[in-house]
């Protein structure tokens, strides 16, 4: 019986550590999910910046005919 006992707790300590690993890749996951909302959310920050300054590209890239 005492080596029941003892499997019974070794089969529970490696479904402990099979949530371990879950754990850990979903904190990775969603890590990396948070990373990525920012860097999108920074492009649109920039937007009316590159607006501006596409237009002023445009207007300085003009041809003077002699």
């Amino acid at each position: 019986m005492s080596d029941e006992r003892v499997s019974e707790g070794q089969v529970s300590e490696e479904k402990e550590k099979d949530y371990f690993w879950f754990y850990v890749a979903a904190l990775a996951a969603a890590a990396i999910a948070v990373i990525i909302l920012v860097k999108i959310n920074e492009g649109d920050k920039y937007e009316g910046i590159q607006k501006l300054e596409n237009e002023e590209v445009q207007r300085l890239n003009i041809r003077v005919l002699n």
